[in-house]
This record gives structure tokens, C-alpha cells and sequence, in this order.
């Protein structure tokens, strides 16, 4: 599915421009998966620095959900590690991949 964007200008540089592909669950991949709120944002600045379209999934892994009623609602968060709650998965076009890949392996995450 392609999508007309609208060009907006932020401090004189030109942000989109033309027509882009949307990023669907039949034209994407998986990136990567990190459970870091600072990983997830040194991975986004960079893939936008090199403007490449992606999404992030963001799952809380203390949330209940159909199949299991969850913990946090029996304790708590007593004993939970609070730095392993938020999962961040990546996605990008699967054209995009390679070079979406070469950029996060150059960072030091």
C-alpha cells in the first residue's frame, strides 16, 4: 500500500518527501528486541537519522492477558525486576533490513 506524505520542514531540513511504502505485517521484519528504554532510543535516533521507516511494538510483561491472569495482581510488583518490564521489538520494511541492520550493529549497544 503506497501513501502520499506530506513534506514538513523541522529547523530547514526536509523530513519526508513523495510517496512510501507503509510498513505492514506482510512487507516487514524483525529487527531486533531489547528490553532497555535507552537501547530503544539510540536505535530509533538512529534508524531515523538514516531514514528508515520503522515501528516498535511495546509489550508490558506485567500486564494480564487472556491466558494467563498475571502476577501483578496476585503481589504486586513486589520482586519484580522494573528494568525487564517493557519489551521493544523492532520492525522495518524487509527491503530496508540489511542496511537497517548495518547501522544498529555499528552502534555500541
Amino acid at each position: 500500500m503506497d501513501i502520499a506524505c506530506i513534506c514538513i520542514k523541522s529547523q530547514g531540513a526536509l523530513l519526508y518527501k513523495g510517496i512510501r511504502k507503509m510498513i505492514t505485517v506482510l512487507n516487514r521484519k524483525e529487527l531486533f528486541i531489547t528490553y532497555s528504554i535507552k537501547k530503544q532510543s539510540e536505535i530509533r535516533d538512529a534508524l531515523y537519522n538514516n531514514n528508515i521507516d520503522y515501528r516498535i511494538r511495546t509489550v508490558n510483561r506485567m500486564s494480564p492477558s487472556p491466558f494467563s491472569i498475571g502476577s501483578r495482581g496476585r503481589m504486586g510488583s513486589f520482586g519484580q525486576n522494573m528494568d525487564v518490564n517493557y519489551e521493544y521489538i523492532f520492525y522495518v520494511k524487509k527491503t530496508d533490513y540489511d542496511k537497517a541492520k548495518h547501522i544498529i550493529n555499528k552502534l555500541s549497544i
